[in-house]
């Protein structure tokens, strides 16, 4: 529940400080695509904030609550790549 409360305020945060949500959507969907051996790799965030389903699922149902209307949000891909390589680069499945 814990969880679930601190996403829904990220995601908050993120959209008053003009961010597109989705980026937040993204990496909680690469972590939630980890297997129970590849997420050895992120041991400390996993012991402290574990993605599942259900905690996808409740990101998920807060992000489609989110109003947007009129708003214009950065994506900037482009720093979003580099600062989320770290994770794409890690040897799954090795």
């Amino acid at each position: 529940r814990r969880a679930a409360d601190a996403d829904r305020r990220a995601l908050s945060y993120l959209v008053q400080a003009g961010y597109d949500p989705q980026g937040m959507i993204d990496v909680f969907y690469l972590l939630l695509d980890f297997g129970e051996k590849d997420i050895v790799k992120l041991y400390n965030y996993n012991i402290s904030h574990p993605i599942s389903n259900e905690r996808f699922n409740a990101l998920m149902d807060s992000y489609k609550a989110l109003d947007l209307t009129g708003k214009t949000l950065v994506t900037d891909h482009e720093r979003f790549m580099e600062k989320t390589r770290p994770v794409r680069e890690l040897p799954i499945g090795e």
